[in-house]
């Protein structure tokens, strides 16, 4: 496939279990949007809050899944949800996406819609995901 595929980091952790199934939810609804609008999008948030409970909800425990299928992305898009910036989950995956020299885009759904993103990400291109520590460990000697 061609075509890029899209991280969405969105704020989860919060005070009580009902903030948290309220973001999941606002996450799972930009998620459809840009499902539909074309964009191949992986939501961190949407594809683990059924699984959430059984699990720590700390981001030592959510940093290597998160951070792996980051990697595995060709752009990061922060749903500015109330909370992202204060995120200790979003802060590490924008840090992670700036040391990578991935593209990232903030978006707030209010004032642009999943097909105004959608037209925007269309100039994002395919990364080459093989790291320079991969591509070293595949040299012949």
């Amino acid at each position: 496939m061609d075509r890029p595929l899209i991280y969405l980091a969105s704020p989860y952790t919060a005070t009580s279990f009902d903030q948290q199934c309220e973001r999941a939810g606002r996450a799972s609804n930009a998620l459809a949007s840009l499902l539909s609008a074309g964009v191949l999008t992986y939501s961190p948030i949407s594809h683990t809050h059924p699984v959430a409970g059984c699990l720590p909800s700390t981001w030592e425990f959510w940093r290597m899944p998160s951070l792996c299928m980051l990697d595995r992305c060709d752009c990061l898009v922060v749903l500015m949800l109330p909370g992202w910036s204060d995120s200790v989950g979003v802060r590490a995956e924008i840090a992670f996406a700036h040391e990578r020299y991935m593209p990232i885009v903030y978006w707030e759904p209010e004032f642009v819609t999943a097909v105004q993103l959608a037209e925007q990400l269309s100039c994002v291109k395919r990364r080459n995901i093989n790291s320079m520590e991969h591509a070293s460990q595949e040299r012949p000697a």
